[in-house]
């Protein structure tokens, strides 16, 4: 399932398909973008970050991966990355954007938005990236100790698999060394 064509998004048209300048598929989109804030902020679809535990089956290798991937980002481009500007007035809504790409396994756009939340108002990432599996955060300054584990801790609870010990000592060694954190938001995005 695709989330544009999710019922608590739909907006019923193809922004721009028929516009016939830059101007009006611009303006179009800017509709469209509007519309999917809209939608993420009304309380009536609003999740919450509570309602992730358990949400997104994930293995070993997936946490495993969330280690290897946050210790060298790179890994996770492709040969070529797109770079859109969205005009929003918060980072966690970047992700209106781009609301299609989902499958029924994963984590839709309001759990990623509740996932951004949270990470914004707890440990002060800032949503900067998407992509196809994964999604991008940074914050300005490397996280105190506790807060690693605190982190950690968030982050078993939503993905499970707290039988990865080695796994989630790893990433939290990472980091305590970088600024930025990536996590999947797929099924098997570890594989």
């Amino acid at each position: 399932m695709h989330a544009s064509d999710d019922a608590r998004i739909a907006f019923g048209v193809d922004a721009g398909e028929d516009a016939t300048s830059h101007t009006e598929a611009f303006a179009a989109r800017c509709e469209v973008l509007s519309h999917v804030i809209e939608r993420l902020e009304w309380s009536e679809h609003r999740v919450e970050w509570s309602t992730l535990t358990g949400s997104l089956s994930c293995s070993d290798q997936d946490v495993q991966t969330l280690s290897e991937v946050n210790d060298d980002p790179d890994s996770i481009l492709d040969d070529i990355v797109c770079i859109q500007r969205v005009p929003v007035t918060r980072e966690d809504l970047l992700i209106a954007a781009l609301p299609n790409g989902y499958f029924e396994a994963d984590w839709d756009i309001f759990q990623n938005h509740a996932l951004a939340r949270h990470l914004r108002d707890r440990f002060s990432y800032r949503l900067f990236g998407m992509g196809a599996s994964w999604l991008g955060f940074q914050r300005e300054d490397l996280l105190a100790d506790a807060d690693v584990l605190a982190l950690i801790g968030d982050l078993q609870t939503v993905y499970g698999s707290l039988e990865s010990a080695d796994a989630w000592a790893a990433l939290g060694d990472v980091l305590r060394r970088r600024t930025t954190l990536f996590l999947g938001y797929t099924e098997d995005f570890g594989v």
